[in-house]
């Protein structure tokens, strides 16, 4: 499941990814998205993993289209987990996604840090 949450503004689109996620994640995802990459300059994403518990074939997919289609558009992208595995997977992968993207990725454990480094202001 993923929900847009609250204080996400045009320039910046804080998600939270929970449970399985699914195509039509991606389809609730894809307007948010576009909305900022059709604006002038580029917008900064948050993701927060949050009790990830699988993928759907489509939405890996999804993924790998999402980050091809809006890599342009994205200037930085902060991941928060404080689950182990997830932490260690975002470090490993983190660094040279980013680095092949052309995106500065930086794994943060709270929300709060991870919104004030995307240049978000109080996240409540």
């Amino acid at each position: 499941m993923i929900e847009i949450l609250s204080q996400s503004r045009p320039d910046a689109l804080a998600v939270v990814i929970s449970g399985e996620l699914t195509q039509d994640d991606y389809d609730k995802l894809r307007p948010e998205l576009e909305l900022r990459a059709d604006s002038e300059g580029s917008f900064d994403l948050m993701v927060e993993l949050s009790d990830v518990s699988g993928l759907e074939l489509a939405a890996v997919k999804d993924d790998l289209m999402f980050t091809k289609e809006f890599k342009d558009s994205i200037a930085k992208m902060a991941v928060v987990t404080d689950d182990q595995l997830l932490s260690k997977l975002s470090d490993y992968v983190g660094t040279p996604l980013g680095d092949l993207l052309g995106v500065e990725v930086k794994r943060f454990d709270e929300r709060d840090m991870a919104w004030t480094w995307i240049g978000g202001a109080d996240s409540s």
